[in-house]
């Protein structure tokens, strides 16, 4: 199944081959426990479950899938959206039997219910599963707990780089010239020429007249 009954999407994070994926399983499996999930399935590396964690706190099913690609680990989640749909059909119907709307008006509401039900729902679930798998990905690396990769921590941490996309740059530069991100703390070029003593010069001009 695919959307609009099914949405998928994934987190990549640093991954360290020193950590067994099963490590990352066992994180997972704990921490959906402690977010009320049930119903546990593992299979072809996938965890399967059901979980309450909705708007309507309506009961869906969700799976974890672990995959290793090189340097990075992609945790990859999809959870059924049948509920969502199942309840979008009864408040259609519903209100469909107990309102005067006339086909025009239902079908009006009907599309607007729609567009607003659907993406608010898929927001609120797709950001307690990343949350989720967050902080089983941090209970392993700790060390990772932060807002930046290791990429742009090197960055922000070397004067010579720009923070935001690590182009070189020099004390002097007050603007990125590959991202144009503005820096604070450029100095300003001294200029050798005396300006105080330019301004108390007098230039005095004489006329002659011609003959």
């Amino acid at each position: 199944m695919s959307f609009p009954l099914t949405y998928k999407n994934n987190m990549c994070f640093d991954y360290s081959s020193s950590i067994n994926i099963d490590v990352i399983n066992s994180a997972l499996i704990k921490t959906l426990k402690s977010a009320g999930a049930s119903d546990f399935k593992f299979k072809e590396n996938t965890i399967y479950f059901n979980l309450k964690k909705s708007i309507l706190q309506f009961k869906y099913s969700a799976n974890f899938k672990v995959i290793n690609e090189k340097d990075q680990i992609k945790i990859g989640y999809s959870f059924s959206l049948i509920p969502v749909f199942e309840i979008s059909l009864f408040v259609i119907i519903f209100a469909a039997f107990a309102s005067n709307f006339s086909t025009y008006s239902l079908l009006k509401f009907s599309i607007i219910f729609l567009l607003i039900f659907y993406p608010v729902n898929i927001f609120f679930i797709s950001n307690e599963l990343r949350k989720i798998i967050k902080n089983s990905y941090l209970s392993v690396f700790p060390e990772n707990n932060s807002d930046y990769s290791k990429e742009q921590q090197e960055w922000m941490d070397n004067p010579n780089k720009c923070p935001a996309c690590g182009a070189y740059i020099n004390e002097y530069s007050s603007k990125c010239v590959n991202c144009g991100l503005t820096l604070k703390y450029g100095k300003k070029i001294k200029s050798n020429i005396n300006q105080t003593s330019a301004k108390k010069r007098k230039i005095t001009y004489h006329y002659k007249k011609t003959k």
